[in-house]
């Protein structure tokens, strides 16, 4: 403590010393010991000001960070939550199980029935939009004309197959339908259990359809309702060929099926499965061909419950 307070008080003598010798020397000197003492103090502030000011260059760098617009990356997400869905999800149509010929499979019951056609496939549209669609409910009397048109069939050799929906017969040679004047070429015939077409209401155990096409392409379709009744000889032959599984070795004479086809429903309609193709001429023959009962369980028991239900006809 003796020694700091020794060397404080040695201090203080050395600062008078030289204040009494500034006041005795000359003004230019006591100027430059002014510059000498004050100077560096001065310089020393704005040094200070300017490292306490702050820095323009890094906040404007900072704002344009973020008032750019985002990177392509960024950017690139913001596209991939407002552009549409490609169009597989977009696509509500269910993949469905396809046949052997590419179509989409259809049935009669279930996701694949008759109310769900529509929905299937564009190429069945149709069954949904159509204005003339088959089978209908036939009214008495209404759209029914007399000996509409003629045929001449000629014997024809089994050739059945069983196409999933029905049992199909296809008819080889020139067995041709006249009306008016055009004639129609039978390519097919095949039945439906029960009857598509009803007639006030009332429907029929069993239908059979004949179909036909002209050489402009167009088609004509006659619908034989069936009854109970005595056995029939056409399709006695079906069903033996069905039961031996076999597509060959008997003829048929179609003749025999028109025997009451004097008197027809006629109207325009469609095809009664997919696609549902409109444009069709349809003759319903008015007086049922008869089939025995065991005939026509036999078939049903094949196909049961083959028939589309009868659509609301727009232009009937």
């Amino acid at each position: 403590m003796m020694a700091l307070k020794h060397v404080s008080m040695l201090t203080l003598l050395t600062i008078f010393a030289q204040l009494d010798s500034a006041k005795a020397g000359d003004s230019n000197t006591a100027t430059e010991n002014h510059a000498v003492i004050e100077g560096p103090s001065i310089e020393t502030n704005d040094q200070a000001l300017a490292a306490i000011e702050p820095a323009q260059e890094p906040q404007s760098n900072l704002h344009a960070v973020v008032t750019e617009p985002m990177p392509e990356a960024q950017s690139n997400l913001h596209a991939a939550v407002t552009e549409p869905m490609p169009e597989a999800q977009t696509n509500l149509r269910p993949a469905l199980k396809k046949t052997a010929s590419g179509k989409v499979h259809w049935g009669y019951t279930g996701a694949t029935g008759p109310e769900n056609w529509g929905d299937l496939s564009v190429d069945y549209d149709m069954c949904k939009i159509g204005r003339e669609q088959s089978p209908i409910d036939l009214k008495k009397n209404v759209n029914l004309i007399k000996n509409p048109f003629s045929v001449d069939y000629k014997k024809t050799p089994l050739d059945i197959v069983d196409n999933g929906h029905t049992i199909k017969q296809t008819v080889q040679g020139e067995n041709i339908l006249t009306y008016e004047g055009e004639d129609y070429t039978l390519l097919q015939f095949h039945y439906h259990t029960s009857s598509e077409h009803t007639v006030e209401g009332r429907s029929y155990p069993m239908e059979v359809h004949l179909v036909h096409q002209n050489k402009r392409g167009g088609y004509l379709v006659v619908g034989l309702l069936v009854e109970p009744g005595e056995e029939n000889e056409v399709f006695s032959k079906i069903i033996q060929a069905n039961k031996n599984n076999s597509s060959g070795g008997a003829d048929i004479d179609l003749n025999a099926l028109y025997k009451k086809a004097n008197e027809t429903y006629h109207y325009l309609g469609s095809f009664t499965i997919p696609p549902c193709t409109e444009g069709v001429e349809w003759f319903v023959v008015k007086h049922p061909i008869r089939l025995s009962k065991q005939q026509i369980k036999f078939l049903s028991n094949i196909h049961p419950h083959n028939n589309r239900p009868v659509q609301e006809y727009l232009s009937y």
